[in-house]
């Protein structure tokens, strides 16, 4: 068994913080929202329209839509390609959207309109994520947003749930079903918080005791897992497309945690893996990104007919 080499009284206090965090709910563990305004935007010489979102407690959220067409032309593409849909993104934990949209960009060049938002306490979203249900509520907001949108273009939706926001996406999903979704996206996410919360405990060799704490402290009010197989909620995913992304040397989420909610999934679905090693970087390798930008476009002619 391999030691950390630190002293004792470093790992008392490093025991003692990860028990906090543990002690305090979900709430510090999983969600760490910076109000910083990344400056990718323009480096990158996108153009995005910032929309506010009114979450059910009326909480004001923050969005940014980008319009592919004007992108492209924006970049002085030769040929603009004709609107395919509308692809919304539920972010990971950390930072907000003004640096998470970057994993998105590439649809705004294959024709895809691309909004992404914050959850409450995120950037310029009003509130905090200590409530839970709060953060459903918003991801049924943003649902409903991106549904207008796909609708008055007569175009489809395509939901993509990264990390974290994967169990947002799929929490929200159980309370609304917008009626342009066409398929559901989910990028290296975990199955529950308990789940994961347990693992990463067990990871260290002075906290293998504490992985109790996983269960009996941490909420799993978001936890997709859960959902997906309570008889309660998971109806809705039956007849639901769905496509994993996963890399086998996630260091963050690992394969299994990626594996364990593949598995508890109940409708449709495939998966594309990768073994780069990274988070969140399936859609690096060029060969799953077409392959998905293929199942995105036709799903019902790619998806498999027997899962």
């Amino acid at each position: 068994m391999e030691r950390t080499g630190l002293p004792a009284h470093s790992l008392l206090k490093l025991s003692a913080a990860i028990v906090f965090l543990f002690t305090t709910g979900c709430t510090s563990l999983f969600f760490q929202p910076t109000h910083t305004r990344y400056p990718y935007l323009e480096l990158d010489r996108l153009v995005a329209t910032t929309k506010t979102i009114v979450s059910k407690d009326g909480t004001s959220l923050k969005a940014w839509v980008f319009d592919s067409t004007a992108n492209m032309k924006q970049y002085r593409k030769p040929q603009v390609i004709p609107k395919k849909g509308v692809a919304l993104q539920f972010h990971g934990n950390a930072e907000n959207m003004t640096s998470h949209y970057r994993f998105m960009i590439w649809l705004l060049f294959e024709g895809w309109d691309v909004i992404t938002f914050d959850y409450r306490g995120y950037g310029d979203s009003e509130g905090s994520p200590s409530r839970l249900n709060g953060v459903k509520e918003d991801g049924v907001a943003a649902l409903q947003f991106a549904e207008a949108h796909a609708a008055a273009i007569g175009k489809p939706l395509v939901v993509f749930g990264q990390s974290l926001g994967g169990n947002i996406a799929i929490a929200a999903l159980s309370e609304y079903q917008p009626p342009s979704l066409s398929l559901l996206i989910l990028d290296s996410s975990f199955y529950s918080f308990r789940s994961i919360a347990k693992e990463k405990l067990g990871s260290v060799w002075f906290l293998w005791p504490l992985q109790p704490l996983g269960y009996a402290l941490v909420s799993n009010t978001l936890g997709a897992g859960p959902i997906l197989e309570s008889e309660k909620t998971k109806t809705p995913f039956k007849n639901m497309r769905a496509l994993f992304l996963h890399s086998t040397n996630d260091p963050v989420v690992s394969y299994r945690q990626g594996d364990l909610l593949y598995e508890a999934y109940p409708g449709p679905k495939m998966r594309m893996t990768t073994d780069a090693i990274g988070h969140v970087n399936a859609l690096a390798d060029d060969k799953i990104r077409r392959k998905t930008a293929q199942v995105m476009e036709s799903p019902a002619k790619e998806f498999p007919s027997n899962p």
